[in-house]
């Protein structure tokens, strides 16, 4: 199963996002769909089309993964990420 064909429409838009660059085309029909319905990753799509009409082809960094704050170690005054 390909990630533009997958039920949930969030992870079709992620994988689109992400392979713009390698995979326009098909990125592009995948985002151009999912722009086109109601709902809550219509934004996201519509986004990610915009940066390909503007010729920057980076992932959105509203999908990008960011890693949260570490977890102190027991006994610990540093504050948490330090």
């Amino acid at each position: 199963m390909s990630l533009f064909t997958y039920q949930r429409a969030d992870v079709r838009v992620a994988a689109a996002s992400f392979l713009l660059r390698y995979r326009t085309a098909e990125a592009k029909a995948v985002l151009a769909e999912v722009a086109q319905r109601k709902g809550f990753f219509t934004f996201e799509a519509g986004q990610a089309l915009k940066t390909l009409g503007s010729g920057r082809l980076e992932p959105l960094s509203v999908l990008a993964v960011r890693p949260g704050p570490r977890a102190r170690s027991p006994g610990s005054s540093a504050p948490p990420g330090s």
